[in-house]
């Protein structure tokens, strides 16, 4: 439609301009009457031309509809989760036949055998043939059969013990303790050196074991860390 208008009007000026030049004794005629008419046929014919124009313009500028779908979800892989460093990687593990227990220390530590097993590891100002004042010493007992009854009882026999051979001084009273899930008691003395002794019960009350800690670190060697560590790690196997 918009193409046959424009051909129509250029038609219509055409013909008035030909009709003009070519018949110039009804020239003057014209010109009186023709001419006003002739301006304002130019006039609505630019006009509708820039109207048809100017409203095919506006089409092209209109977005097209968009399409409804799904909306584009965006997956963000989550970082796989760190193994905790618990301080304790490459540590060895205690463990022997008819022993009901075992436990975990670092490498560098030193395990004795002798009437039970003695981890030990010398501090920087420890010298030797004095009392223990500074490195790691920690004793874990043979085991021993439970006769039975309280093991409450069975601590505070073992303070009075101490007290009566006068040999060393009880400076922390007997107190109850919980090692791994273990429940057991414990006491401190001074004698040479200080230590703490600690008393656990197997879950099947059949075993005793004695731990013994105379850890010191005087020199900020993270020596109790370590010890506390090494408790954590404790456990009966029977």
């Amino acid at each position: 439609m918009f193409q046959y208008n424009k051909i129509l009007q250029r038609s219509i000026v055409c013909d008035i301009i030909f009709w003009m030049i070519h018949c110039p004794k009804e020239k003057n005629k014209l010109q009186a009457g023709f001419i006003p008419i002739l301006i304002i046929l130019l006039v609505v014919a630019l006009g509708a031309g820039g109207f048809f124009v100017y409203q095919k313009y506006q089409g092209s500028q209109k977005t097209p509809p968009q399409k409804k779908g799904t909306p584009s979800v965006t997956i963000t892989p989550s970082p796989s989760p760190q193994p905790k460093d618990d301080g304790m990687a490459g540590w060895l593990t205690f463990s022997k036949p008819n022993i009901p227990y075992t436990f975990k220390y670092p490498k560098e530590v030193e395990l004795i055998e002798q009437e039970g097993f003695q981890l030990s590891l010398w501090g920087p100002s420890q010298k030797p043939e004095t009392e223990f004042y500074d490195g790691i010493s920690l004793g874990f007992s043979l085991p021993t059969k439970f006769a039975g009854g309280s093991l409450k009882d069975y601590v505070a026999a073992k303070i009075e013990e101490i007290k009566a051979q006068g040999l060393m001084e009880i400076v922390k009273p007997q107190e109850e303790i919980t090692l791994n899930g273990l429940n057991g008691y414990t006491y401190t003395v001074s004698g040479l050196g200080v230590f703490q002794s600690i008393y656990l019960l197997s879950p099947d009350k059949q075993w005793l074991v004695e731990i013994s800690d105379a850890t010191n670190d005087p020199t900020h060697q993270g020596y109790l860390e370590t010890v506390k560590k090494i408790l954590s790690t404790f456990q009966f196997t029977q």
